[in-house]
């Protein structure tokens, strides 16, 4: 892979990001995911996943942005909880 600055950085990611941060401060009283086992964040993936497609089948838009957003956050966890364990 190329190597990357912040400027190379796509407005659409940054902004993407930037509601990943948001929604991850507002959960920080929950403590964080650093101490979580990879068998509790792959559950909580399945169940962002889950909320994710109920806005969809119930044409919720309004959340469904949030949502998707709380789903990449659960998605980083695990990754970052991955490379974290060598893995």
């Amino acid at each position: 892979m190329e190597q990357l600055t912040i400027n190379d950085v796509r407005p659409e990611v940054i902004s993407f990001a930037l509601d990943m941060e948001r929604i991850l401060r507002l959960n920080d009283y929950k403590g964080g995911w650093k101490q979580e086992s990879i068998f509790y964040l792959t559950m909580n993936l399945r169940k962002e996943y889950i909320e994710v497609m109920e806005c969809i089948e119930e044409y919720d838009y309004i959340h469904l942005s949030y949502e998707l957003t709380d789903l990449a956050n659960t998605c980083m966890m695990l990754n970052d909880k991955l490379k974290r364990c060598g893995l």
